[in-house]
């Protein structure tokens, strides 16, 4: 049996208490109060009218046919937080409602970083926020990047608030350009914006004429 969540209708196990898609809190309701069982029911005083029992011979043949199908288990991963049996492409803890995304993430080898080739500043990517985006925060519109780049001339160098995103798929890092008023290029490359590019170490990202450099080695 399996629990809805209310938000986004992921189904989720029996006891979850968190959504493993999204991370909600699922209210479980008590279930109805069953009716009261039916009378039993008395058997036919002629013997004769009684339903012959199956073969036994068929019988067995049915259970030799069902211990031969194999079975399919679904393989599960433990919450590195408190322990409980999660799937394995669960992003939530059913549990304890903790993201395993940044958790999964953080123990791959190659932390990526990003360089700002005009002072070398270094930028270690908030994995937890994973895609990244890559902008200017404007607190006052309450609008906030993952990585803000106002402190590095961001706005002079013509950087804008959503400018790209970071994607992190199939064990690889991608960027993607969102509609960025001055381009995104990639080591000379100018990007199409919605599309994405595979981004390799030390390769040299443009947002506008702010230069960084992407790390993951």
């Amino acid at each position: 049996m399996s629990l809805k969540c209310p938000s986004c209708g992921h189904d989720n196990a029996d006891e979850s208490l968190f959504c493993s898609m999204c991370g909600k809190k699922i209210v479980q309701t008590a279930p109805a109060p069953s009716a009261s069982p039916p009378p039993p029911v008395q058997p036919p005083d002629d013997a004769s009218a009684l339903k012959p029992a199956e073969p036994v011979e068929a019988a067995k043949a049915d259970l030799e046919k069902s211990s031969t199908k194999p079975l399919t288990v679904a393989p599960f991963l433990q919450c590195p937080y408190c322990h409980a049996r999660v799937a394995h492409d669960a992003r939530f803890c059913g549990e304890c409602g903790r993201s395993l995304v940044a958790d999964a993430l953080a123990q791959r080898p190659g932390v990526p970083r990003l360089r700002v080739l005009s002072s070398n500043a270094v930028i270690k990517l908030p994995l937890k926020n994973e895609p990244v985006l890559i902008g200017r925060s404007d607190t006052e519109r309450g609008w906030l990047a993952d990585v803000d780049l106002t402190n590095y001339e961001g706005r002079r160098l013509g950087v804008s608030r959503s400018h790209c995103k970071l994607h992190y798929q199939d064990g690889n890092w991608k960027i993607e350009d969102l509609g960025s008023q001055n381009h995104t290029e990639v080591n000379g490359q100018r990007m199409v914006p919605g599309e994405l590019l595979l981004l390799h170490h030390s390769d040299e990202i443009r947002l506008g004429d702010l230069r960084i450099q992407f790390l993951v080695d």
